[in-house]
């Protein structure tokens, strides 16, 4: 009798602990991604497309500001902005001349740019950038042979956001970065960003004493987003 009362209170403790420790057992959630891939709004792993997303505040903490250092997180892109040659699994073109046609297409806050040379600069108050690996003709047009960079920006909201970041490196570089947007009233919003940007280069004229790779880059952004109904918003940078 006796040890059938041990073996039911043992029993009972087991299950006393089990139900403890299911309940202290922590929740992995994974965070969803929204991405536009496909023209609307959409959890990244429901996009059949071989996409890597990047967050632009992600890429500020690892001080990532240009093309050719984002393309050391994308795996099979290749990048090189001295000849306007961007690959994606082995397809792409170098864009050696006016008129010649890329195989991957840049899409700038959802609007088409023909060339490389509008992206050069750098990247200011970025959001997200979307890249597409493989044909993306059907939605993106005939410059998507090899596949889409698509990079969207901050926007205008009812919400006071914005950040102020530095970087300094080897080479005499500096550069600083803010951004600030915010309510005008009820129906409208306003956002604002800069971006100053100084590298010292690192090839020396030995005639001039000067650094021929010298970078001075300075950006600014402004737009503004109205809620004219629920249907119609205008929205002007």
């Amino acid at each position: 009798m006796n040890k059938n009362k041990l073996i039911i209170i043992m029993a009972a403790f087991s299950v006393s602990a089990i139900a403890e420790q299911e309940e202290y057992k922590p929740i992995l959630k994974i965070e969803e991604v929204v991405v536009t891939a496909q023209r609307r709004s959409q959890d990244v792993r429901d996009v059949p497309i071989a996409i890597t997303v990047l967050a632009g505040a992600d890429m500020r903490d690892k001080a990532i500001s240009d093309l050719t250092d984002m393309a050391h997180l994308l795996p099979n892109v290749s990048i090189n902005t001295d000849y306007n040659a961007v690959y994606m699994r082995g397809i792409g073109t170098a864009e050696l001349n006016v008129i010649g046609e890329q195989a991957v297409a840049y899409i700038l806050d959802d609007v088409y740019v023909p060339r490389l040379d509008f992206l050069k600069p750098g990247f200011l108050d970025l959001a997200q950038v979307e890249v597409m690996k493989g044909p993306q003709g059907t939605l993106y047009g005939r410059n998507a042979t090899g596949g889409v960079i698509k990079i969207e920006h901050g926007t205008p909201s009812q919400e006071w956001e914005g950040y102020l970041s530095a970087e300094r490196g080897d080479r005499d570089l500096r550069s600083y970065e803010m951004a600030l947007g915010g309510p005008i009233s009820d129906n409208w919003s306003f956002r604002i960003a800069g971006r100053k940007s100084n590298d010292g280069g690192f090839v020396e004229n030995t005639v001039t004493g000067e650094n021929s790779r010298e970078k001075d880059i300075e950006q600014a952004r402004f737009s503004i987003r109205g809620d004219l109904s629920d249907k119609l918003t205008w929205f002007q940078i």
